[in-house]
């Protein structure tokens, strides 16, 4: 199963609307253990990252569940980055979001081409 969403980065209607669908995706087709609230923290973060962090523009959001776990994808118009994981210290407003995705499914990956970059991250969940 496949399933992809478009909104304009500047559309947080559309964000919002997307994340919802995701992860409802997931909750509808995950077994009964499945830990969907961890994997809406996931989702939420490089969903919003993108948003926040990217040019403006269209970003493509898509779930690849053709595996025993679903590969999660986003991908943005900007050039790309090198992920920093460490926790940052606890003074910092921010700087959390790839540590927690890395502490609730895996490290992510970051893949540059001619559409963007791509952030993608294997859900630690099984389907039905």
């Amino acid at each position: 199963m496949r399933a992809e969403w478009r909104f304009d980065s500047d559309d947080f209607a559309s964000l919002r609307a997307t994340r919802g669908s995701a992860i409802e995706l997931l909750r509808r087709n995950a077994t009964a253990s499945a830990d969907i609230d961890a994997c809406a923290v996931v989702l939420s973060e490089l969903i919003s990252n993108a948003a926040l962090h990217a040019p403006s523009g269209s970003i493509c959001v898509a779930i690849d569940w053709t595996e025993p776990s679903p590969l999660f994808a986003v991908t943005d118009p900007g050039r790309g980055f090198t992920p920093k994981i460490d926790l940052p210290p606890a003074t910092s407003e921010g700087g959390r979001g790839l540590f927690l995705v890395e502490n609730l499914a895996a490290t992510p990956r970051v893949d540059v081409d001619e559409r963007g970059c791509t952030v993608s991250v294997r859900l630690p969940i099984a389907r039905l």
